[in-house]
């Protein structure tokens, strides 16, 4: 049986309990999107500094299988569920907050067997990058990923860049971030785009935020125009407005030495599952054994 949403009750019992929830994984990270604050809500609230650094540590601890991770999930608030993958059959642990006010903090998913990947996906924008986390759901399942993150709530639920986790290094999606990446990371960051505003551009637009693509963003190019999208990669001349060159995650990333990969899709790419299919195809051709 599908399990119910929202799953915070479900998340405050499985505390400390063995219980195996089937969900549709794509779907379950889709609605659990759709519920989170919206546009020009005001919705968001930043964690303290403090429980910020809490909270990442024990995801952290989590995503390593380390003894007591779970409890410490549980000392700084948080629950989890353990979900199995109806369409896949994969085991993950969703953790999510207890208080409906800190859902603006995001979901994080990680596989429960111990994954040898050094790849993290990550959804910094659903809503308003309509189907975006979908699409990191997909590359997350096909890469084996170590673990998924997801923005909680819509970039502009408040005024500024307060709620755009991308440009505010205080939220916890960033410390979690932080947490989690080191030289040998590979992190996939799922972004969307609407062709009509920015005419010229390809499907499939690339970038490390930076004019020097590394080699394995240009490998991953070829790999998508080999799925039949077409794509580009940003050199510092051509298509700057998607370039990502302000994005946190980027700059810490390359930071500690670590590979990052800024992928804008057009909307029409987002809308069609097979075409997500072939994204998450061009991550696993080249990222696969990362």
């Amino acid at each position: 049986m599908t399990a119910p949403f929202p799953p915070r009750d479900e998340a405050a019992s499985a505390t400390g309990s063995t219980a195996v929830h089937t969900v549709r994984l794509r779907r379950f990270v889709g609605r659990y999107a759709l519920e989170l604050p919206g546009k020009r809500t005001g919705g968001y609230c930043g964690p303290p500094a403090e429980v910020a650094r809490e909270l990442a540590e024990a995801v952290r601890q989590l995503v390593a299988h380390e003894p007591g991770a779970e409890a410490a999930v549980a000392a700084a608030g948080w629950g989890w569920l353990h979900l199995r993958d109806e369409a896949t059959g994969t085991e993950h642990l969703a953790v999510l907050p207890l208080d409906p006010a800190e859902a603006c903090w995001g979901l994080y998913l990680t596989p429960t067997d111990p994954s040898a990947s050094t790849v993290l996906v990550e959804a910094p924008h659903p809503q308003h990058d309509l189907r975006s986390e979908l699409a990191a759901v997909d590359a997350y399942v096909r890469l084996g990923a170590r673990a998924l993150l997801m923005a909680g709530s819509h970039r502009y639920a408040n005024p500024g860049a307060l709620a755009d986790v991308t440009r505010n290094p205080e939220s916890l999606f960033h410390h979690v971030h932080a947490a989690l990446t080191n030289q040998a990371s590979h992190v996939v960051q799922l972004h969307g785009f609407a062709g009509a505003e920015h005419p010229g551009y390809p499907d499939v637009f690339l970038s490390n935020g930076t004019p020097d693509p590394h080699a394995e963003l240009t490998a991953l190019a070829g790999a998508i125009r080999a799925e039949g999208e077409t794509t580009a990669v940003y050199d510092g001349a051509h298509w700057p407005a998607l370039s990502g060159y302000a994005n946190h995650q980027a700059h810490h990333t390359r930071g500690v030495g670590g590979r990052f990969y800024h992928l804008e899709l057009e909307a029409a790419v987002r809308a069609d599952r097979a075409r997500t299919d072939r994204i998450a195809n061009a991550l696993a051709a080249v990222l696969g054994n990362s």
